[in-house]
């Protein structure tokens, strides 16, 4: 019998709450506290960091196999550099 991964979205919004804390970790010490625009860029950073999660949770939950940790881990980073590199290529052009 195939065990499920015990609560898969739990585990890769947790990844996203690491990577949204030191992002906004490395905003301040870079930028200082947020200006009038700085609503936007949280919103826009935690978008960034959601869709990941959403993808990883997914992929964990469907999968045959329980997934430990890492390997979410592992898929919410691979999918942080996709929808990252996506919305940079879009912001850009």
């Amino acid at each position: 019998m195939s065990e499920k991964t015990e609560r898969p979205y739990a585990k890769a919004f947790l990844c996203a709450l690491v990577a949204f804390v030191v992002a906004m970790i490395a905003l301040f010490a870079n930028y200082g506290p947020p200006g009038p625009d700085g609503s936007e860029a949280v919103g826009r950073l935690a978008a960034t960091v959601v869709v990941p999660a959403v993808i990883a949770g997914f992929a964990a939950g469907r999968a045959k196999a329980a997934w430990p940790l890492w390997k979410i881990a592992g898929v919410y980073i691979v999918a942080l550099a996709v929808v990252a590199g996506l919305q940079y290529a879009g912001h850009s052009s």
